[in-house]
């Protein structure tokens, strides 16, 4: 049985991603169209402690390197962990529901230690 065999970002793989965003302003140039500069973002998805570091550009314009990012409605963090879209996920529901209470004017339940003697056996 062969053992999956992960890939890593090799140093000259920074020229090459560059490369291919020279292409994308080659293209965009072609098609008439124009990327919004302002929503492009550099993330570096990897468990490693010392990823390779690369400022990429577009159009000569710096990308901005960020930690994480939403692509598709997933909260994507550069450590691929689940717990930051978790958490987006958690606080936005949040937000909503009180939103909507407070709309309503539902009041927020407390969160009390006391037990409804109805359900105890």
């Amino acid at each position: 049985m062969q053992k999956n065999k992960t890939t890593s970002l090799k140093p000259g793989d920074t020229r090459t991603l560059q490369a291919d965003l020279d292409r994308l302003q080659e293209w965009e140039a072609e098609w008439l169209m124009e990327f919004n500069r302002s929503k492009c973002e550099v993330i570096t998805l990897t468990k490693k402690t010392k990823p390779i570091v690369n400022n990429y550009t577009l159009c000569n314009t710096s990308l901005v390197v960020v930690d994480a990012a939403k692509y598709l409605g997933l909260n994507i963090s550069s450590k691929l962990s689940w717990n930051y879209h978790v958490d987006c996920i958690t606080k936005r529901a949040s937000q909503t529901w009180k939103a909507g209470t407070l709309s309503e004017g539902i009041s927020q339940p407390t969160h009390s230690k006391s037990v409804n003697t109805a359900t105890q056996h």
